[in-house]
């Protein structure tokens, strides 16, 4: 760590994480977040009367908690459609469960892998109402990151830098580290119970927290002029030595 010039942590989180245990990197450690492209925003969301539609993007690993969504729903009355992006060892697991439990009111498909760009255009030409992020242990979630990109609210739990990018009553609902299943099932469907204007409120916040914290063109600009200047610096650092010399 000495020998750096520079640490860049993606979130406050890791950078607290790092001070706490090597304080004398206090001069050098930086935050420099990730960010995601742009893809636009839906014209029109489709009423939620009609139905709410939950998407999730994960790996089907047991870190991302994926049952505990699946007995989240189980309990719920709401007609739900969810959709799931990603794959994992747990698939058959997590399917079997799904059969197991779900209602008929739930509907759940499994979308597979998919590249990044595709997935944020589909939020964009098939919106959803809101993402759900039940994980054990984040950094900053780039699934996040993208469904705010499109103004999608978001229920999260607040591990890692998850809280720096979700704000209950702004974004959507920052849970527990560790919720249950009822906890997970009442942000949902409070989600789903608001008035259109409040509805409406959350998904220009989604979009508003994206544009000031999110937005790659915007941040890695800015990290690039950093790493540009660094790089003077050493190259100066070391015409002086060499002068020196």
């Amino acid at each position: 760590m000495a020998d750096l010039d520079r640490i860049y942590l993606v979130a406050d989180h890791g950078l607290r994480y790092l001070l706490d245990r090597q304080p004398e990197a206090a001069d050098k450690a930086v935050v420099a977040r990730l960010g995601t492209t742009d893809h636009g925003v839906p014209a029109a969301v489709p009423p939620r009367r009609e139905g709410l539609r939950i998407v999730s993007c994960s790996t089907i690993v047991p870190i991302k908690r994926l049952d505990l969504l699946v007995e989240a729903l189980a309990g719920t009355e709401l007609p739900v459609r969810w959709d799931h992006f990603g794959e994992g060892e747990l698939r058959e697991q997590l399917q079997a469960q799904a059969d197991a439990e779900l209602p008929a009111n739930v509907s759940l498909t499994w979308r597979g892998f998919v590249r990044n760009a595709d997935l944020v255009e589909e939020y964009v030409h098939s919106p959803r109402h809101l993402l759900v992020n039940v994980s054990a242990s984040e950094g900053v979630p780039v699934s996040i990151m993208e469904a705010l990109s499109a103004g999608i609210p978001v229920v999260a739990t607040d591990v890692g830098g998850t809280g720096e990018l979700v704000r209950t009553g702004v974004n959507g609902i920052l849970l527990p580290a560790d919720p249950t299943p009822a906890q997970v099932r009442g942000a949902i469907e409070q989600i789903a119970g608001l008035d259109e204007d409040a509805y409406a409120d959350l998904r220009a916040g989604a979009r508003r927290t994206w544009e000031e914290r999110c937005d790659a063109r915007a941040l890695y600009t800015r990290f690039a002029a950093e790493l540009s200047g660094l790089l003077e610096e050493a190259e100066s650092r070391a015409a002086a030595q060499e002068g020196r010399a």
